[in-house]
């Protein structure tokens, strides 16, 4: 790609010679499948926008930390200045933002700042004023947003988008942009809230017990699926296939057509404007029914109430064992995170519908480009947002052969063996944390005849079942009841499959990322941030899903 839109692009070869440590992106982000043109807009978006939020907290985002490489088409940047930055951000534990922005259980980075900085009682209850009265202000803001949106949805939905004319028809464009941005933009001002307060239990914690700090954190940080804006389409899923036992198996398709109804603008991936919704793939949802009907619908209820149990039992060890002034914080940080929690999970429905606008109006200009300049479908997403602005007044008959260039290299680096999650000189210096356990860290340990990997983990129990290694939500589908799904990366669209699961893990991946506490909020046990999980292990084998020791191994 060309230095004017924001980054390069070098061989896996070139980037594993980088200094320092890159990390895959986009900012708290980490895609599946490499971004096309118009998704790399949305990833240098994020960039930008963490740099304002970062500069209104008094802090400057270094230069080298906003410079962008393409790999085989997956966007990486570089993440040891950002944790310079975070280090001013918050003084008590900054790495722990850095790592949640980058996406990375980097338990090194991590484990080193919690033993050196350790905050007074007046630094700690100064934060935790801090965090409770940004999340205060921040409520306000969204409340304001989702009324804001809302009403932009409803307009939009009403709208017949190929009756405008070309100038109504940017303007349309220009405000959908504007909405998702605006929602993007308070989404990653919840996640520093987030992980300030984050930050700031798992300090508090290590005064009394440091060797639990990080499950009572993690406990406090996770809120109740209800709670989650994400785990609504789950939920929802759920009980309509508890309806469907016992009826006729024709059934399912009408009960897809309600679900698709409430959550038909939600998808898979989310975050790429190129992926269809589930209401462009119904049969999808329909599948996903049939799979949810093999569950055990009381061994579901049944996880869930015993992880809600286990956190609220860890969340009273760890206040048993703090002193009384230390209690009283750790309380009000843990409301504050939770509320956090929420608020960017609200942020985040926002942002769906908004980038769903957003594809309901690329794909009518892309009827339009077919029409008048005889390209592919879907070439408007392979577009730069200047040239689909210019497009809807007049294209360039060009456009066509652009665009299919294009397309083709992004099929071909789809197609490919997507690069590892972590680059640069600098990647070996993390394999092996301080202590010398590798959790949070990927690195691998040989276990008997076979091979561990280790990440961070959430859950009480550790899950035996067959592996699926999934790189789109079809093969997914795949996935045996209770067993292991392992991905690249946990996108919080798939949430109606995770009933179905046992246990998750991922390549990439931090405790604050949105599909992580989804996931854990119902019950499921997951690691992340093993590194190599995707590429280690291979489809059909029992993998042993271990959340208190962050291992994965085979069974």
């Amino acid at each position: 790609m060309p230095a004017s839109s924001g980054y390069r692009d070098i061989s896996l070869e070139d980037a594993q010679r980088l200094d320092g440590l890159w990390v895959t992106a986009g900012i708290a982000d980490a895609p599946s499948v490499p971004a096309t043109p118009l998704g790399w807009e949305l990833v240098l978006e994020d960039l930008e926008l963490v740099g304002e939020a970062l500069a209104r907290r008094g802090v400057s985002l270094p230069r080298r930390s906003r410079r962008f490489v393409s790999v085989s088409g997956y966007a990486y940047h570089s993440f040891l200045p950002l944790v310079a930055a975070a280090r001013e951000l918050v003084p008590v534990d900054g790495e722990a933002l850095a790592l949640a922005i980058a996406c990375e259980a980097l338990a090194p980075v991590q484990n080193g700042a919690i033993k050196r900085l350790r905050g007074s009682e007046g630094s700690l209850t100064l934060l935790t004023a801090r965090v409770a009265r940004g999340v205060a202000r921040l409520e306000e803001r969204v409340v304001a947003h989702e009324r804001d949106a809302s009403q932009h949805y409803r307009w939009l939905v009403e709208m017949d988008l190929g009756i405008l004319p070309d100038g109504a028809l940017k303007t349309t464009l220009s405000e959908c942009w504007a909405i998702q941005r605006a929602s993007r933009r308070l989404e990653l001002e919840s996640t520093l809230d987030l992980v300030g307060g984050f930050s700031a239990l798992l300090a508090l914690a290590r005064r009394r017990a440091p060797s639990e700090a990080a499950r009572f954190a993690t406990a406090a940080l996770v809120p109740d699926a209800l709670e989650l804006s994400s785990a609504t389409p789950a939920l929802a899923l759920f009980s309509t296939s508890r309806l469907l036992k016992g009826s006729n198996a024709g059934r399912a398709a009408p009960s897809a057509a309600e679900f698709l109804r409430g959550f038909g603008e939600r998808g898979p991936r989310e975050r790429e404007l190129y992926a269809p919704r589930w209401v462009e793939s119904p049969w999808l949802i329909e599948r996903c029914l049939a799979l949810l009907g093999r569950i055990d619908s009381r061994t579901f209820e049944t996880r869930l109430s015993r992880a809600r149990h286990a956190r609220e039992r860890d969340i009273a060890l760890g206040l048993t064992r703090a002193s009384k002034v230390d209690g009283i914080l750790l309380r009000a940080l843990g409301r504050s995170v939770r509320r956090s929690v929420a608020l960017r999970s609200r942020l985040h429905l926002v942002r769906e519908r908004a980038l769903f606008m957003l594809r309901t109006v690329v794909l009518d200009m892309d009827r339009r480009l077919c029409r008048l300049t005889g390209s592919a479908p879907d070439s408007a997403f392979f577009l730069r947002r200047a040239e689909l602005v210019e497009s809807t007044l007049r294209p360039a008959p060009s456009l066509a052969e652009l665009t299919a260039a294009r397309h083709a290299a992004w099929r071909s680096a789809a197609r490919a063996k997507a690069p590892p999650t972590t680059l640069g000189r600098a990647t070996s210096a993390f394999s092996v944390s301080a202590g010398g356990h590798a959790v949070g860290t990927g690195a691998q340990h040989p276990t008997g005849s076979s091979l561990s990997l280790f990440g961070f983990g959430l859950g009480e129990l550790a899950v035996t079942g067959r592996a699926t290694i999934a790189h789109d939500f079809q093969s997914a589908l795949e996935v045996e009841p209770g067993g292991v799904l392992v991905l690249r990366a946990l996108d919080p669209g798939w949430a109606p499959l995770l009933p179905c699961v046992g246990a998750v893990v991922t390549d990439s991946g931090g405790a604050t990322d949105e599909g992580v506490l989804l996931a854990a909020a119902l019950g499921i046990v997951v690691v992340v941030g093993t590194r190599a999980a995707t590429t280690t292990f291979e489809n059909g084998v029992r993998l042993r899903v271990d959340p208190l020791a962050g291992s994965v191994c085979p069974a």
